[in-house]
């Protein structure tokens, strides 16, 4: 089991807070890590999708809410349901390879053969690691320093010569 639940059954003038406070009198203080709150207009409830700070939370969150004798809010009674996606992943950066001293070229290619250069840089740094979905080039020009930030998408773009 995951460490994200939903959470339903709650009234609509329910808040983030509320939710946080009464979750966290069922699993103990420090125990909710983010929680998304959401209107369902079919039935005029609404629901929480809530991330714990470990496993062991939600599953017991789910054992309470899905018990024969029922989790109650107020007046309504909860259900819950396993979530696959966490609200927040945390992904720490972590560059395992760079690259120094290299020679970095700004241009575009004008036929199969030829790179018009537009602008050129040596002694730029390069930093990248597996998992990330970003390349890092780090070069200073005029005693400023840059960072030119490359995405996942556009990495496969890249010809290398």
């Amino acid at each position: 089991m995951g460490k994200t639940i939903k959470l339903y059954g709650f009234p609509t003038s329910v808040t983030v807070s509320d939710v946080k406070t009464f979750v966290e009198q069922c699993t103990g203080e420090e125990t909710v890590f983010a929680i998304k709150l959401r209107h369902d207009n079919k039935n005029g409830r609404a629901f929480a999708i809530i991330q714990f700070t470990a496993a062991n939370y939600a599953a017991s969150m789910m054992s309470l809410a899905n018990n024969v004798l029922r989790l109650w809010y107020g007046s309504s009674y909860l259900k819950a349901q396993e979530k696959e996606e966490d609200i927040i992943v945390p992904k720490p950066i972590n560059f395992s390879h760079s690259l120094g001293d290299v020679k970095l070229y700004f241009g575009c290619q004008i036929s199969k053969r030829r790179f018009s250069v537009l602008w050129k840089k040596r002694d730029v740094s390069v930093n990248f690691g597996t998992g990330m979905r970003k390349i890092h080039f780090l070069f200073f020009h005029d005693h400023v320093q840059y960072k030119l930030e490359l995405s996942y998408d556009n990495i496969w773009k890249i010809v290398l010569h």
